[in-house]
C-alpha cells in the first residue's frame, strides 16, 4: 500500500497522511514483532518511498529510551540495518561498544548497510572484539562499506585465530576488488588450514579477476579437500584464459565425482567460445589418459 500510493502521490503536492500513518506504524511494529520479514520488507518498503532517514530517526528514538527491554534493542537495530539509513550512523557507532555481545554484532552489521564510511575507523576498533562473531561482523561491515583504506586491517584480519572471522575478512577483500589485497589472499589466504579459508580466498581472488591472481587458482586443483578443488574448478570456470580451460580439463580426472562433474560442465562451453584450444587439449587428453579421466574427455566433445 505504501508503494503504491507513493506512486499515485508523487505528482501530487498533496500531503499523504494515510502514508504517514503506515510509515509511523512501520516504526513501532519494527520493534516489536518477532518477524524478521516485516523488519526487511518494511525496510525497503521506505527506502523506496524515501522514507527511510525519518524511519531511521524514529527508531533512533526506541533506542534512547531508559530500560528498553533487550528484544525491544535487537529488533530496532535490526530494522536500522534494513533501512540502510547513514542518519543512524552516530548512534550505532555508540552501540559498537555496548557491553552486550549481541548490541555490538547488530550495530556492526547496521553500520555496514548504512554506507556512512566515517563508521570505518570504529569498525576497525571492532575487529579486536573478544567476541568471534562480533569480530566477523565488524569485518563484513567494512567490506560492504567499499573503502580502500580498510585493504591493510583485512589483510591483517586473515591471521585472526578463528577460521570464521578470517574466511569473512577473505570475502570482504575480495568485495573491495581491488589489485592490492591478491599479495595477502594469495600468500596468505590461499596457504591458510583451513578449507573454508582456502575456498574464501578463491572466491575473492575470482571477484577481483586481475591475472596476477587468478594464475594461482589452478594449483588448488591438487588441494587435498575436495571442497576446495570444487571451488576452484568454479571460480576458474568463470574465466576463459587458456590457462583456466587447461586446468579445468585437467579437472576431469579428479578423484571426486562431485569435482568431475563440475568440469564436465564447464568444459563443454569452451569448445563452443574457443573450439581451436580447448578442442586440442581435450584430444591431447584422450591420447595421454586412461578410465574416467579420459572418459569425461571424449564425453565433452
Amino acid at each position: 500500500i505504501l508503494a503504491r500510493r507513493f506512486q499515485e502521490f508523487k505528482e501530487m503536492k498533496a500531503r499523504d497522511r494515510l502514508s504517514d500513518d503506515i510509515a509511523a506504524a512501520f516504526v513501532q511494529a519494527f520493534a516489536v514483532t518477532e518477524l524478521s520479514e516485516v523488519r526487511e520488507i518494511g525496510g525497503a518498503a521506505l527506502r523506496r518511498v524515501g522514507r527511510a532517514d525519518r524511519a531511521g530517526k524514529g527508531l533512533v528514538a526506541v533506542l534512547k529510551t531508559p530500560g528498553l527491554p533487550k528484544a525491544v534493542r535487537y529488533r530496532a537495530i535490526e530494522a536500522l540495518a534494513s533501512l540502510e539509513s547513514p542518519g543512524a550512523a552516530e548512534q550505532l557507532v555508540f552501540l559498537l561498544f555496548d557491553p552486550d555481545r549481541n548490541i555490538r554484532w547488530r550495530a556492526a552489521v547496521a553500520l555496514g548497510t548504512c554506507g556512512d564510511k566515517r563508521a570505518a575507523e570504529y569498525l576497525r576498533q571492532v575487529m579486536k572484539d573478544k567476541d568471534p562473531f562480533v569480530r566477523l561482523k565488524a569485518i563484513a561491515a567494512l567490506g560492504h562499506l567499499n573503502t580502500a583504506s580498510v585493504l591493510p586491517d583485512l589483510a591483517v584480519a586473515l591471521e585472526d585465530p578463528d577460521y570464521r572471522v578470517r574466511r569473512q575478512a577473505a570475502l570482504a577483500l575480495g568485495r573491495l576488488g581491488q589489485r592490492q589485497a591478491i599479495p595477502a589472499l594469495v600468500n596468505r589466504g590461499l596457504k591458510d588450514s583451513s578449507p573454508w579459508v582456502r575456498a574464501a580466498s578463491m572466491v575473492a581472488l575470482g571477484y577481483i579477476g586481475r591475472s596476477d591472481g587468478l594464475r594461482a587458482v589452478p594449483p588448488m586443483l591438487a588441494d587435498k579437500d575436495p571442497g576446495v578443488r570444487l571451488v576452484a574448478v568454479q571460480v576458474l570456470d568463470k574465466f576463459l584464459n587458456p590457462g583456466a580451460t587447461r586446468a579445468l580439463i585437467g579437472a576431469l580426472g579428479d578423484s571426486d565425482l562431485a569435482v568431475r562433474d563440475e568440469a564436465v560442465k564447464a568444459v563443454p562451453d569452451r569448445i563452443q567460445r574457443g573450439p581451436k584450444e580447448a578442442l586440442g587439449l581435450l584430444t591431447e587428453a584422450i591420447a595421454k589418459t586412461q578410465g574416467m579421466p579420459r572418459l569425461a574427455a571424449i564425453q565433452c566433445v
